[in-house]
């Protein structure tokens, strides 16, 4: 199962009209609209050519970034992905999904520092970005940091907005 990002969210099982209706109510643009229905059916090379278009039409440029990374990445492209995570993160910079994302291809890279960084700034603009907070705590595993691990994931459990308990 495929995941893409519509209308700022991250969804699976996409493939349908109806789910593109569903969660973004008769998108208005076409390139994007089409990539995500490619993307959702398994046809990804042209998925990346209309993402690309979205793109360049500034259609829902954010979101047919991130999707056009989650293609070419696995694909041993991080290169390509790498400069697309930015740009996202640049325009929307509590996108925790985005981080995510640009922190493994950072850490592939040998720069897992540099990715937590990145992470901690994500965590500053929006405290309650599990996405952000569940990779820097991947992040700080791999680099045996284990007891600001368990700090900081015992803060996040405190924390009333994460867990939605009034705590």
């Amino acid at each position: 199962m495929s995941m893409v990002r519509l209308n700022g969210e991250i969804v699976t099982n996409h493939s349908s009209r109806y789910e593109l209706n569903k969660h973004d109510y008769f998108m208005s643009t076409p390139f994007f609209e089409q990539a995500v229905a490619r993307h959702g059916n398994g046809n990804v090379s042209a998925a990346e050519s209309l993402y690309r278009k979205a793109i360049e039409n500034n259609e829902q440029r954010n979101s047919a970034s991130f999707n056009l990374t989650l293609y070419i990445r696995p694909n041993n492209r991080p290169a390509a992905a790498k400069p697309l995570l930015l740009e996202v993160i640049d325009s929307a910079p509590v996108d925790g999904a985005a981080y995510a994302t640009l922190r493994k291809i950072l850490f592939d890279e040998g720069a897992n520092q540099k990715a937590q960084q990145l992470l901690e700034r994500a965590i500053q603009l929006e405290p309650e970005n599990v996405d952000a907070i569940l990779s820097l705590a991947e992040a700080m595993l791999l680099d045996e940091q284990f007891s600001e691990v368990i700090e900081r994931l015992e803060n996040c459990l405190a924390a009333p907005d994460l867990t939605g308990d009034g705590r």
